[in-house]
């Protein structure tokens, strides 16, 4: 594992990888990224080999694929969200052995990881892991993200690489490298859950302004943005959600389509004769892309115009009542414009297999 002749053949080939991913990140391939049971298999079976090879068990690590960590931790809604630590392996590292043994063993470093911090661990040693963690990066972090741990030398490993949210977007807090001591990771990741709660307590307007999109006739006037400053139960309910939260609500349009409407009460008023009251009405969250978000203004949410989410987990629109969670897909597909998320009524019965809603 330690041999020089294996270790500098495999530095210059993974640092040709590196140099591309930097280059041309973008041309990363989706179809690199394993399933849910495979990373839960590839984790635990790395978990296994780190307790037998060190003294130690290491940090305990999230067993799910990174989409599912990033929710469980940045996105969390049951409990207080915490930063995410990527723990990035690599066993042709100079450093890996020293850093293995005299930082991750370390009782003082693995408590402080598992009480303020979740940790996903994923080995890039070989050539294929690598594609697929830097695939991973890609579509559920950032462009930024992705280079900036791609950018990394072999030497530099393990990583310790600390996701926060910053801006609406998921970013770096802080990378720890296999150079360090025990001591110095100990005070960065004190440093850095510290930069995190600060975050997480900087203040910000809930409300900005509000405008009507009217797009009568399917059609989209020129002239689509009109100024709207009043208070309304619907605002009022974005301002309690976004309470506390990370993300700043730059602007709220109003989508307005008459027919749309008339026939939505009509279903809504079926659905309450029949359930006996008028309290069918919930609210869900929808994030996606701007020129998806444009489409489903002009079209509503057609199932022709299903792109990426339709065809990744299954058919149809997915939505959430936690907007932090739509937020993960409120992708920037535009330079310089802010990620979009939908807030819609819906009614909700029940299910009878007589009498179906």
């Amino acid at each position: 594992m330690e041999g020089s002749e294996s270790m500098n053949s495999n530095n210059t080939k993974f640092q040709t990888i590196a140099t591309k991913s930097l280059i041309d990140v973008e041309s990363l391939d989706a179809n690199e990224i394993p399933s849910a049971d495979k990373v839960r298999k590839m984790i635990e079976r790395f978990s296994c080999t780190f307790a037998e090879r060190y003294p130690g068990p290491g940090p305990v690590s999230f067993i799910g694929p990174l989409d599912e960590a990033l929710k469980h931790s940045l996105f969390e809604f049951t409990s207080p969200p915490c930063p995410l630590i990527l723990y990035i392996h690599h066993d042709q590292s100079i450093a890996v052995n020293i850093f293995c043994r005299h930082v991750l063993c370390v009782d003082m470093i693995t408590d402080y990881l598992a009480e303020q911090f979740l940790v996903w661990i994923w080995d890039r040693t070989r050539d294929i892991d690598y594609s697929m963690l830097l695939s991973m990066l890609f579509k559920y972090t950032t462009k930024e993200v992705t280079t900036t741990i791609a950018s990394y030398p072999i030497d530099a490993y393990p990583l310790l690489v600390c996701l926060s949210i910053h801006q609406n977007q998921i970013d770096i807090v802080s990378t720890i490298k296999g150079t360090m001591s025990s001591e110095e990771t100990f005070v960065n990741l004190v440093e850095t859950r510290k930069k995190f709660d600060r975050r997480a307590e900087l203040p910000h307007s809930n409300i900005c302004r509000t405008n009507i999109i009217s797009n009568k006739n399917q059609s989209m006037p020129t002239n689509v943005l009109k100024s709207h400053t009043k208070y309304s139960p619907i605002t009022e309910r974005i301002a309690r959600d976004f309470k506390n939260s990370f993300m700043q609500i730059i602007r709220i349009d109003q989508v307005e389509n008459e027919k749309w409407l008339k026939e939505y009460l009509e279903q809504k008023k079926l659905i309450d004769v029949r359930l006996g009251h008028d309290n069918s009405e919930q609210y869900l969250f929808h994030g996606c892309s701007r020129s998806a978000a444009e489409n489903i203004i002009q079209h509503g949410f057609d199932h022709k115009l299903i792109g990426m989410h339709g065809a990744s987990y299954g058919y149809g629109f997915y939505f959430s009542s936690d907007h932090r969670i739509s937020h993960m897909y409120a992708t920037q597909d535009r330079p310089r414009k802010n990620p979009v998320a939908f807030l819609m009524g819906y009614s909700i019965g029940f299910k009878d297999e007589l009498n179906p809603l």
